[in-house]
């Protein structure tokens, strides 16, 4: 029984989503990713208005309303349309394969202290609890959109069937970004590409681990893929289109509700694309509010210590928030909006200048294990690292489409901005650190996040380099 109810929630989150997804002129494989994504953004805004006026308990129902209107909109205008269909198949594939794993099969991920942190989180959502009482630093570290998704399982239970449907989602996204960064090939050369990329991936534990492992690591994948892809492709066609702001908002807000550091690392993904200066000023406001605004409505709901810190209690964050989101787009800052990217590398260098100069000692330790972690195995990334920087330098970036070099800055950004924010993390609450040996070690699991653009960068540079020497054998 919970099997087949765990079904109808994720088959319904998933065509509910792109059913809007279609609507607004999204195509092919992006809708998986696309719709998880749209409906993670319903959950939280629906959750969270009825949570602000004490009605939290309507809101299961009130998002069973909202998806079951929104599919039913789908299927009145698109039933026609074989690709609306053939991609609601394909979700509702997706979404059985979920429980048949975790429910059917009996596989459950690795029991882990983060896990049961959001493990309680979810349960106290579904129980309509107040959120207040978890507004500390701990509870804000394990995220808003990721439990409050796990709560539409059975009662007292938590959806478990999510966390394979997100890593299947993620997937998706990967498959649409290279489709459309990459090169035309034929399938002799992108078999010589995609088959070490495969073999390397083998080699890497920790990402198949994360298909059952209870974190929101690979939801923030999802976000952080779909956002910086659409920005690539905004960058390279010098124009954004509807869909492609669509995604990068959506993107973005689900980053900025995922993770504490969500919202620094949304600045990150959108500065090559809000730097431009073809992009309009409402755009830009569009982009940075999507951010700004879904990370100050989780805070509000939390009551999180971050608004206190800086004595913005109640409403006031939220709003300084949306003057946020305006302020950026006048004229007035234009001069540090177009230098975004060069002056977000020297203030994050300057940063890690600083923080290794002073405290050298203290983090020679911390910094062999990620070492360790990463070209060592000890964090399970096997052969992963080992073959990406090689890879990615070799191919370098002269020569090569505006697309990629996009994509390779801003999977540089959140390379450097993921070490920053674990210093900053550690800093905040004590001495900076760059965490321990280990696959569970946070920094070593956040480089999760940016798995997705990290694959997506070096395929689209090789597809890219083996165009050139076709165009220059022929």
């Amino acid at each position: 029984m919970e099997l087949l109810f765990e079904f109808g929630i994720l088959a319904l989150l998933l065509a509910s989503g792109a059913s809007l997804g279609y609507a607004m002129g999204l195509r092919g494989a992006v809708l998986v990713p696309a719709g998880l994504a749209i409906s993670a953004v319903v959950r939280v805004l629906s959750y969270s208005l009825l949570e602000i006026f004490g009605q939290a308990q309507l809101a299961f129902l009130t998002w069973l309303i909202l998806s079951i209107a929104a599919l039913s909109y789908g299927l009145l205008r698109f039933a026609r349309e074989r690709q609306y269909l053939i991609w609601l198949g394909v979700g509702a594939l997706s979404a059985l394969i979920g429980p048949l794993v975790t429910r059917g099969l009996g596989l459950r991920g690795i029991p882990h202290s983060d896990s049961l942190w959001i493990l309680t989180l979810s349960d106290l959502m579904q129980r309509a609890g107040d959120l207040e009482i978890v507004g500390g630093r701990t509870a804000i570290k394990r995220g808003f959109s990721f439990p409050m998704l796990l709560s539409l399982g059975p009662q007292g239970e938590f959806l478990t069937g999510l966390i394979v449907v997100i890593f299947i989602a993620l997937c998706f996204a990967i498959f649409w970004a290279v489709s459309q960064l990459a090169p035309k090939l034929n399938q002799r050369q992108w078999l010589w590409i995609l088959l070490p990329v495969f073999l390397v991936l083998l080699t890497a534990p920790i990402v198949w681990r994360a298909v059952l492992y209870v974190n929101g690591h690979t939801l923030t994948a999802i976000g952080v893929t779909l956002a910086s892809a659409a920005v690539a492709i905004s960058v390279r066609d010098e124009v954004i289109s509807r869909q492609n702001l669509l995604l990068i908002a959506l993107g973005l807000a689900l980053i900025s509700t995922t993770r504490p550091e969500g919202v620094a690392f949304a600045t990150l993904i959108a500065a090559p694309l809000i730097s431009r200066k073809w992009i309009s000023r409402w755009d830009v406001r569009l982009i940075a509010g999507s951010a700004l605004m879904s990370f100050g409505i989780w805070m509000y709901v939390y009551d999180g210590y971050i608004p206190n810190l800086i004595r913005l209690y109640d409403e006031r964050f939220p709003v300084a928030m949306l003057i946020g989101s305006f302020l950026v787009g006048l004229k007035i800052f234009d001069w540090f909006r177009f230098r975004l990217v060069p002056l977000a590398f020297i203030g994050m260098g300057a940063l890690l200048v600083f923080v290794f100069g002073t405290n050298a000692a203290a983090l020679a330790d911390d910094a062999w294990a990620q070492l360790q972690n990463m070209f060592l195995g000890a964090g399970f990334w096997g052969t992963f690292f080992v073959g990406l920087i090689p890879t990615l330098i070799a191919i370098g970036r002269k020569g090569l489409s505006t697309g990629y070099q996009t994509m390779l800055s801003i999977a540089v950004l959140m390379a450097v901005g993921s070490v920053v924010a674990k210093l900053m993390d550690g800093g905040l609450f004590g001495d900076p650190t760059l965490g321990r040996t280990g696959w569970t070690d946070s920094l070593n699991r956040m480089w999760l996040h940016v798995f997705g653009i990290f694959l997506v960068t070096a395929i689209v540079g090789l597809a890219e380099r083996t165009r050139q020497l076709e165009r220059i054998v022929q």
